[in-house]
């Protein structure tokens, strides 16, 4: 994926326009994020082209 997609990657109803065989309507990603931040946390994505994605997020706790 490039750097520009993963910039808006966390956008309501963002599909990949690139790739017509995914379903789906682009709830997921945007979902997760406003769950974790709910919850005080970050969520991002880092990703190499041809090399995959790292999904990552962080949740505050207290101990």
């Amino acid at each position: 994926m490039a750097k520009d997609q993963c910039e808006h990657l966390f956008r309501l109803y963002l599909r990949n326009r690139h790739n017509q065989r995914l379903t789906g309507i682009g709830l997921g990603c945007y979902q997760s994020r406003q769950i974790v931040e709910a919850h005080g946390g970050h969520i991002g994505v880092t990703s190499s082209p041809g090399q995959g994605s790292h999904f990552w997020f962080t949740l505050p706790l207290a101990v």
